[in-house]
């Protein structure tokens, strides 16, 4: 039932958009323009959220696979149907269906280019490029999670925010690169591990530091952080992409 309720409001969205472009498959900027409507705006919503809760969902799965009746009761509907993926497969489906729109829209654009539709399409473009950037970097963090990151004791990173920004820096004291993890919320300093993993080193909420870019006697790459609530201050050598962001 749980499965049942995450699914169903995608799918019911996919079905009314699809019909949509299906209406409009002969008249170019109707079709772009239905990229463009509240409605699809609030249905695109649904995969940011719907992104989220995959692993959540496939865990669920997985245990209710673990009944052998239950399991004997989906291969039978499978067989039914015709379909043969795992039932697994098709939590995904939603979100490699919204990631190919893009595709669908840069192709469109290279044959409006120039006409009256490629403004529309333009934007069409944009807007959907925005929902894939999105759902993207919940998938990052989803991966940095659940493979990558060892060490971490605390809540599930999606809980922090949209990650902002990661790199390599320097922290004084320290003779090894840091590798830090910028989100909404949160600043997640790590030491880079073999096989792409970060050891967990330390982390700081955005809401309890702050920074200052003039450290004395030091060079223009170097900044400080100051946490409130034990007043150390820690003096950091970045990439000055990161500065703008803390």
């Amino acid at each position: 039932k749980q499965w049942y309720q995450r699914r169903v409001p995608i799918t019911v969205g996919h079905l009314d958009f699809l019909e949509k472009l299906d209406e409009q498959q002969n008249n170019l900027d109707k079709l772009a323009n239905c990229f463009l409507t509240k409605d699809s705006e609030e249905g695109f919503k649904l995969y940011d959220e719907y992104c989220r809760k995959v692993p959540e969902s496939l865990e669920l799965v997985n245990e209710l696979l673990l009944d052998q009746t239950r399991k004997q009761f989906i291969v039978n509907c499978q067989m039914h149907l015709q379909h043969f993926f795992p039932l697994t497969e098709f939590l995904h489906r939603p979100i490699q269906r919204v990631l190919k729109y893009p595709l669908l829209l840069r192709d469109l654009q290279r044959h409006t280019n120039g006409t009256k539709y490629s403004s529309v399409v333009d934007n069409a473009l944009d807007t959907i490029t925005e929902v894939a950037v999105r759902i993207n970097k919940v998938k990052r963090v989803q991966e940095l999670y659940s493979k990558e990151l060892v060490g971490w004791q605390g809540d599930h990173l999606l809980e922090y925010g949209i990650l902002k920004l990661e790199d390599h820096f320097k922290v004084n004291g320290s003779k090894d690169n840091r590798y830090v993890f910028l989100f909404d919320s949160l600043l997640m300093i790590t030491k880079p591990l073999k096989e792409g993993k970060y050891q967990y080193k330390s982390h700081l909420l955005s809401n309890e530091i702050a920074m200052t870019e003039n450290v004395k006697g030091e060079m223009d790459s170097k900044f400080e952080l100051i946490n409130f609530n034990n007043k150390k201050e820690k003096s950091t050598d970045c990439d000055s992409a990161l500065i703008p962001l803390l």
